[in-house]
């Protein structure tokens, strides 16, 4: 997790969520606004504590958790299932208890 300056999580600051360091601004805010059409300069426009550096960092840290949970996914075998919806593991047998991993 030290390849990522730029994030932090403290369960203290919004639940622990991964957030640009210093700020309540979570990737996942960055990410939605990017999904809905603004851009870098917009970002920074409405956030300007923001630098481009903290966008192009939250954008590097999305692409690892992506990455990290397919590598997951692939690496399951029978009886798990990944529950994409929910983001969770369950026993195929006991679809009503999540596991903890």
């Amino acid at each position: 997790m030290n390849q990522f300056k730029r994030i932090s999580h403290d369960i203290d600051i919004m639940g622990g969520k991964a957030c640009i360091k210093g700020t309540r601004i979570t990737v996942g805010v960055i990410l939605t606004l990017m999904s809905e059409g603004s851009g870098i300069d917009d970002i920074l426009a409405e956030y300007p504590i923001l630098v481009t550096e903290d966008i192009a960092e939250a954008l590097r840290y999305a692409a690892w958790i992506v990455g990290t949970k397919d590598k997951m996914v692939l690496s399951m075998r029978p009886p798990f299932e990944y529950n994409i919806i929910s983001d969770s593991i369950w026993m195929a047998e006991n679809f009503d208890a999540p596991l903890d991993i």
